[in-house]
Order: structure tokens, then sequence, then C-alpha cells
């Protein structure tokens, strides 16, 4: 039995004790890699067709996705669950006027481990993994003397379209935001969530492309949002 088979039976919603809004009608879960090749799961919670925006506000999304990672962890499955929210009717359109996101994120892959466009998908993924067990072997060899902790830099880094308001001539060059684990992973959430809905958008059209991720810092109440804008426009 897979991985995803087991899920599955563990992910029963006659079973888990979720909130009533919004309600989720049925679950689609496969066995996935990301792009570093480690495993992992994909879930599809499919929402009734009378779900409002306000119903994935606040709370309930978050309180639904910590009810199924609880459940999955309670039998034993660790891979991380990659989850994301969507009617039955918006999945089909996608399908119809879109290219799928595995598809996007299968091409993504290939352009960042620079293979042969005609390998297919298990070969992909064997060369991610391949290439993720040599960055582990050399994290290994890589730890500080006396501490031993890795000294690995950073885990990753991304370039912001602009910052509003624009930043003083004399700011600081750059600013440390402390999150712990916890709000860490309702960041993550937020941001998957933000992710999916982009992703429903034709990315071959102008306005499609412009539709962005938004993260808000409150400064003085250490609070971030994450909303949904657009990017400004190219002179």
């Amino acid at each position: 039995m897979t991985t995803a088979e087991k899920a599955r039976l563990v992910l029963d919603l006659k079973k888990l004790r979720l909130p009533p809004r919004p309600v989720i009608v049925d679950v689609e879960v496969e066995d996935y890699a990301d792009w570093e090749g480690i495993d992992a799961l994909r879930i599809q919670l499919i929402l009734s067709e009378d779900t409002t925006d306000v119903d994935l506000t606040g709370e309930s999304g978050l309180a639904i996705k910590a009810a199924l990672r609880d459940a999955l962890l309670s039998q034993g499955i660790e891979e991380f669950p990659y989850m994301s929210f969507a009617k039955r009717s918006e999945l089909e359109e996608i399908e119809e006027d879109s290219e799928p996101i595995w598809e996007s994120l299968l091409n993504e892959a290939k352009r960042l481990v620079d293979v042969d466009t005609q390998l297919s998908p298990n070969a992909i993924s064997e060369n991610l993994r391949t290439r993720k067990k040599g960055k582990r072997m050399a994290a290994k060899r890589k730890k500080s003397s006396g501490t031993g902790l890795r000294t690995k830099a950073s885990f990753g880094t991304c370039n912001a379209d602009h910052l509003s308001p624009a930043p003083a001539d004399d700011a600081p060059r750059s600013v440390n935001i402390a999150i712990s684990f916890e709000e860490s992973l309702k960041l993550h959430f937020a941001l998957g969530q933000a992710l999916a809905k982009l992703n429903s958008y034709d990315r071959s059209r102008t306005e499609g492309k412009r539709t962005c991720v938004n993260l808000c810092l409150f400064p003085h109440l250490r609070y971030i949002t994450v909303t949904e804008s657009k990017l400004r426009a190219k002179k």
C-alpha cells in the first residue's frame, strides 16, 4: 500500500472533526515528490459549490489543515502534505483553460536541474533525488568546528517587484524578521493558499501574469498578512 493510499484511509471525512464551514465534500490524495526530490503528499480538498470567500478567511482554513496534518501524524505518516482548496467546478475550469499545476512544477524542475526535456517524470524525479542526496552528504561534511551546526547561509532567496511605501535613502540595508516554527507554518499555509489562487488565472495573458502575492508587515504590531495584489506595469 502506498503512502497516498494509507492517507486516503486516514483522511476519512466521516471521522475527522472539521469546522462547519467551509464544507469539504471530498479529499483527493496522491504521492508526490517536491522539486528537491523529497517524498511528500499532494492533497486536494474539494469544497462544496456554495463555498464563499468569507468561508475561507480567518482560522477555518488553518484549522482544517491542522486537523488533517494531525490525523496523518497520528498514523505515522510524516510526509509533508501540500494542501489546497478548490471547488470541483473550479478544477474542471482550470483543466480546460490553463496548464495543470503539476505540469508547471515539472517544467520548472526541468529548468532548475538543466535536464533534457525528453526525460520522463520518473527520470526527472530520480535526478532530483540524487542531487538532494548529494546536498545532504555535503552538508554533513560542512559542519562548523566546535558547535556542530551546519554552515548553510540561507534556505533560499527571491526578488521583490516593489516595496510600498518605498524605503527612505537612510533606511537600513536589511531587516531581520524572526518567526517561530508555529507562526512560520501559518505563513507557509497562507502562501500556499495565495499561490493556488494565482495559479487559477490564465498566466499566458498580461493580466494573469501581473497577479502577485503581497506580504504586508505591521512593524509595531509584529503582524504579517498575505494578500493578492498586482505587479506594477512595466514602463
